[in-house]
């Protein structure tokens, strides 16, 4: 997933659905997070797909509250994709840094 909503730097597509809720008190909710071949054509171990799902959940959550979920001057939801994206990638890199995922270490 890209800012302008393409796949570039993944092989193959992920994408990430939120509810974004206006107002004086803007709230921003984790709905699902969908990939292509059920996650698994970056994520060979279900764990680790569904560790990632949490951590992306996580972020998305961390953002309420924030300054930068009502920033109109960034867009609403600019920084919050840029947030999902970094997530996405360093999820990928620590799965090509660890040649075995904890999750699946007791197999």
């Amino acid at each position: 997933m890209s800012i302008s909503g393409g796949a570039a730097w993944l092989p193959y597509c992920v994408s990430v659905r939120v509810r974004y809720t206006f107002g004086e008190d803007s709230h921003i909710a984790f709905l699902a997070m969908d990939g292509s071949h059920s996650g698994r054509a970056c994520w060979l171990q279900h764990e680790d797909w569904e560790r990632c799902k949490q951590r992306v959940s996580r972020a998305v959550e961390t953002m309420n509250g924030s300054a930068a979920v009502g920033d109109m001057s960034q867009g609403r939801l600019r920084m919050v994709a840029e947030m999902v994206q970094k997530q996405l990638q360093l999820s990928l890199l620590q799965l090509r840094d660890s040649p075995v995922s904890t999750g699946s270490a007791a197999s």
